[in-house]
């Protein structure tokens, strides 16, 4: 739902891309969570940029980033 409200505070300008990161505290409703609306980011251990690569590589994809 977060994702919609911020379309609206773009005056609905369409996102470059979109992606959910799910992190620490890990519980069942995390592990089991899964969308269509974006991309899911799922890392539960300490923070590490890795995980974000894909989502990132789409960014600059759309936006014509090297």
């Amino acid at each position: 739902m977060e994702l919609h409200k911020a379309l609206g505070w773009r005056r609905a300008r369409p996102f470059s891309a979109k992606a959910i990161y799910v992190t620490l505290p890990e519980d069942a409703v995390k592990r089991l969570y899964r969308t269509r609306e974006a991309r899911l980011i799922t890392h539960f251990g300490v923070f590490s940029p890795q995980p974000l690569d894909p989502f990132l590589a789409e960014l600059r994809r759309t936006r014509g980033s090297p």
